[in-house]
């Protein structure tokens, strides 16, 4: 298996090129990175390719210097499951203000459940 990154993505490919699972994560205030969003293939679920993904994802973005946050529910969980990976975690804070973004970002979106 290999990782491939790039600027908002974590890829995991099987030996012979076929994508596994990514997670997505963006820079949502400077130097705070969202871990967005975690997919796997369903016929691979329950095998840690997601924990293996998260924490790769986590581990680049404290490469580049950054605090890492999560809006993804399988990042959260992980993440406290794993206390070590928050060393460099974003503040209360910051958690905060990227969760109003992202509410205002989706009112249309969610209607009534976004108020």
């Amino acid at each position: 298996m290999e990782y491939k990154i790039n600027d908002e993505h974590v890829y995991l490919l099987s030996d012979d090129g076929r994508l596994l699972g990514n997670v997505d994560f963006r820079e949502s205030s400077p130097h705070v990175f969202n871990i967005e969003h975690t997919v796997v293939l369903p016929e691979l679920r329950g095998q840690g390719i997601a924990g293996k993904l998260v924490a790769k994802t986590i581990e680049e973005i404290h490469r580049r210097g950054g605090k890492v946050t999560a809006s993804c529910e399988y990042a959260q969980a992980w993440m406290e499951r794993h206390p070590m990976s928050q060393d460099e975690t974003a503040s209360d804070e910051a958690v905060a203000e990227i969760s109003q973004r992202l509410i205002e970002r989706n009112k249309g979106a969610y209607g009534e459940l976004a108020k």
